[in-house]
């Protein structure tokens, strides 16, 4: 069974990260990065919920984990 990664952003960084569209940047990022979201397999990220991100690989994870964490 394969294992995914979750990264949970702060309530903050969720709504106050809007940009100049309506985006809201860590979604904008990951589609610029990892590109679109879609479940886990041919994709490499997803979200969860409006504040859990979930990653195919650990590097991926990690990453945004750094950037938005």
């Amino acid at each position: 069974m394969r294992k995914f990664y979750t990264i949970k952003i702060p309530e903050r960084v969720r709504w106050d990260s809007y940009n100049d569209k309506g985006v809201l940047k860590p979604w904008k990022w990951c589609g610029e990065n990892y590109g679109p979201a879609g479940l886990l397999g041919p994709y490499k990220w997803n979200w969860d919920t409006f504040y859990t991100f979930v990653f195919r690989d650990e590097a991926d994870a990690v990453m945004f984990a750094l950037k938005w964490s």
